[in-house]
């Protein structure tokens, strides 16, 4: 009686990248890592800033008093693993919102 050699086969297996979960779902998962920082960060002026991931790219927007606000948002948001690009649209503004309505 002889032997077989022990015969491997190979099927193939989903790579890595086919487990992660779709491109919406890393985003949301990244914007809010990156809202838990700002929250996190005792910079009462970082709650009126809100942020989405848009093909990349981290978008912070919102309305903060001073520009050392605006910076400090987008050096946390930085920091934040997975946060490559920043488009900062946040505004700095003392008065009330240019499209609030006086009565």
């Amino acid at each position: 009686m002889t032997s077989d050699p022990i015969r491997t086969e190979s099927r193939a297996r989903p790579m890595a990248e086919d487990k992660q979960p779709p491109a919406a779902s890393r985003h949301a998962v990244l914007a809010d890592r990156v809202v838990r920082a700002w929250r996190g960060s005792r910079h009462a002026a970082l709650l009126n800033v809100q942020c989405t991931v848009r093909d990349g790219v981290l978008i912070i927007h919102g309305r903060v008093p001073t520009f050392y606000a605006k910076q400090m948002a987008q050096s946390l948001a930085r920091k934040v693993d997975g946060v490559q690009h920043i488009d900062n649209r946040v505004e700095v503004a003392t008065g009330p919102p240019s499209d609030s309505r006086r009565t």
